[in-house]
């Protein structure tokens, strides 16, 4: 006859084991450094050749880290107008490990992003206008662990590899035509291409509680990703850094009167918060931002080979705000 696990009727992992191990993981994330910015060699005006490599990293692990959701973003911080759009397919779960309190931790996700930028930069009195356009393509794969603290409650540490090819294309003008080569040797950023690798490290706790027919979801995690760009092309961004993400989620579900293929659709309300930890504001124009909205989905509760499943798929909708960004976030949930 087969049985069922019950993980709080098996003899714990020794607290000492695992507060260990949650100690150095947590003294490897506060050791953190902070994004390297390169050489402080001007280009033009106060921008700098640092500015620039500070920028391209961030604006690829802003895409492709773990944790970060698709969105339509939009900076107006008077000097810069910028347009964002990260989207993203991707999934992640845990596989069931017997006999033991831990589960197995996997995900994948392929990110694109493209950012379409107006900045005015000045120079001896001049103003001069920076249009440029950026593209990434990332591919991630994380594994790690599962461990459930309490019945409610998961901590999830693992560990993410990502490849990513990042693309620019710039023109620069002084308000009535285009000026290349520009002053400050900004004009060798004309057309740009790299390729990094990225390391991540992340640690993420998550709690569910059900009351009555709701269900409340709080989640936080924090990535901490070292960035190593290369290029043959493009000299000027062989760079390597360091930078932080932290997420903050709630979410809210009920019930609903409709069913399809005798399934529930549940409704939901969320809100995520995102900081960039590390980010100076000038790298891409804003540090942080507030995601709230509203969605439905069907519970399909599947677990094929025992190994993986979806537990719903469905739609969301929400608005963003934040320091000199707004949004929004159209699209499907699968989980």
């Amino acid at each position: 006859m087969a049985t069922t696990r019950n993980r709080f009727s098996q003899s714990p992992i020794k607290p000492r084991l695992w507060l260990r191990s949650l100690l150095v993981l947590l003294w490897c994330i506060a050791s953190q450094a902070t994004a390297q910015a390169g050489n402080n060699e001007p280009l033009l005006g106060n921008f700098t050749l640092g500015d620039l490599r500070t920028s391209a990293l961030l604006f690829v692990n802003s895409t492709a880290s773990p944790g970060v959701d698709s969105s339509q973003l939009y900076v107006n911080d008077g000097s810069r107008l910028s347009e964002i759009a990260r989207s993203s397919l991707g999934y992640g779960g845990d596989i069931t490990v017997r006999d033991t309190v831990w589960d197995f931790y996997w995900g994948a996700a392929l990110s694109v992003g493209h950012i379409d930028e107006d900045l005015v930069i000045e120079e001896n009195l001049q103003q001069y206008q920076l249009i440029a356009s950026r593209d990434v393509t990332s591919v991630r794969g994380s594994v790690g662990a599962s461990l459930m603290l309490l019945e409610s409650l998961k901590i999830r540490p693992f560990f993410s590899l990502y490849y990513s090819d990042y693309t620019a294309q710039s023109v620069l003008a002084d308000g009535t035509s285009v000026v290349w080569p520009a002053p400050g040797n900004l004009g060798a950023f004309h057309s740009s291409e790299a390729h990094a690798l990225t390391s991540a490290g992340s640690l993420e706790l998550d709690w569910q509680h059900w009351f009555n027919r709701y269900q409340w979801r709080l989640s936080g995690q924090y990535n901490l990703a070292y960035t190593d760009f290369y290029s043959e092309k493009s000299p000027h961004l062989d760079t390597w850094g360091w930078n932080a993400i932290a997420f903050a989620k709630a979410r809210l579900s009920g019930a609903t009167p409709w069913q399809t293929w005798q399934r529930d659709w549940r409704w939901f309300a969320y809100s995520n918060y995102t900081n960039y930890i590390d980010q100076p504001k000038s790298a891409l124009g804003f540090t942080r931002f507030l995601e709230t909205g509203l969605g439905i989905e069907l519970m399909l509760n599947l677990k094929p080979l025992d190994w993986f499943g979806f537990r719903a798929i469905g739609f969301k909708a929400g608005y963003i705000v934040g320091d000199n960004v707004t949004g929004f976030n159209i699209g499907m949930v699968m989980r």
